[in-house]
C-alpha cells in the first residue's frame, strides 16, 4: 500500500469516525431491530399472532444488552407495534412470525 494509500484510509476512517459523532447509532435499538426481523406488526391478535411482553424480549436479548422495559416499549411503538391481548387474556405486543 502505498503512503497516499495510506493516508487516504486513514482520512476516510476519521471522517466514519466523525460521521458516527454527528449521528449516533443506538446500539440497543439496533439489538431489538434484528430480533425483530423475524416479525410483522399485527393490529389484532389472530391465526399466526404471537403475543410477547415486554420482558420476554428483554430476557431474549439479554446476553446481547441491558434493556430497560422504557426503552423496549419505545422501539416497539415506533416501529409500529401495537399492545394487545391473546383468546387467554395474556397482554403483550401483537406479531407475527415470518420466513425471511
Amino acid at each position: 500500500m502505498s503512503r497516499k494509500e495510506q493516508l487516504d484510509a486513514v482520512r476516510k476512517g476519521v471522517q466514519n469516525i466523525n460521521r458516527a459523532k454527528e449521528e449516533p447509532v443506538d446500539a440497543n435499538a439496533v439489538i431489538i431491530g434484528n430480533f425483530l426481523q423475524g416479525y410483522i406488526a399485527v393490529d389484532e391478535y389472530g391465526p399466526g399472532v404471537t403475543v410477547m411482553t415486554t420482558d420476554e424480549i428483554i430476557s431474549a436479548l439479554s446476553d446481547m444488552a441491558d434493556l430497560e422495559q422504557a426503552a423496549v416499549n419505545q422501539v416497539l411503538a415506533t416501529i409500529g407495534y401495537k399492545p394487545g391481548r391473546n383468546e387467554a387474556g395474556s397482554f403483550g405486543w401483537l406479531m407475527k412470525h415470518i420466513d425471511i
